[in-house]
């Protein structure tokens, strides 16, 4: 597992900026994110996909032309690495983006930046998923809550109206690093690693 934060507020997406990551994006992939006009979206994109490319190298000696990530569309991407299918979760919040990637299990994987503007009260007294939450431990559930959704792929509105009990087959790992709440969940036998920091930096 992989997290990355980008400075505020956002950079222009140019060839100066974006030139630390080239490397690990195919021209597709380029191509596709300086189509966009969302400043914000066209980071995510790139940095999200050179986060996994970056992640999945540190597994052995892989060269980043054979890591082959789909492009958006309504399902979630998909990840092969020399033409295998891998498993991969990714999360982006206010600059913030963490990636899982897996061989051989599902792994999902959530960030949220916790902010003291949210309405957390009214999500505790509306979703049964939260009930025994209280502010200042709603982001856990909720970050938890949206791991486990992707982990097992489904929609996370199947489970705010009923009580959040997790199968012994599963497991959730936590984490808060300032004003970012994080969680992943997997089966028993992966390991999570500790976060690990790109070399990339972008100014």
């Amino acid at each position: 597992m992989a997290q990355l934060r980008i400075p505020q507020p956002w950079p222009p997406f140019c060839e100066m900026n974006f030139a630390p990551i080239r490397t690990y994006l195919h021209s597709v992939e380029l191509e596709y994110a300086c189509q966009q006009k969302n400043i914000k979206r066209a980071w995510e994109f790139a940095l999200g996909r050179a986060l996994v490319r970056y992640l999945v190298a540190q597994t052995g000696n892989l060269c980043f032309d054979g890591i082959e990530i789909s492009l958006p569309s309504l399902s979630p991407p998909s990840l092969s690495v020399n033409r295998s299918p891998w498993h991969l979760s990714i999360s982006h919040s206010e600059g913030a983006i963490l990636a899982a990637v897996s061989r051989d299990n599902s792994v999902g994987v959530d960030i949220q930046f916790t902010s003291k503007n949210r309405n957390t009260s009214a999500f505790i007294t509306e979703y049964s998923v939260f009930k025994d939450c209280t502010v200042d431990t709603f982001y856990s559930r909720w970050v938890a809550l949206e791991a486990y959704a992707k982990f097992n792929k489904i929609a996370v509105v199947e489970l705010l109206n009923q009580p959040f009990i997790l199968p012994t087959e599963h497991r959730i790992s936590h984490g808060q690093d300032n004003d970012y709440c994080w969680a992943a969940a997997s089966h028993q036998d992966v390991q999570i690693k500790e976060l690990a920091t790109p070399p990339f930096k972008i100014k």
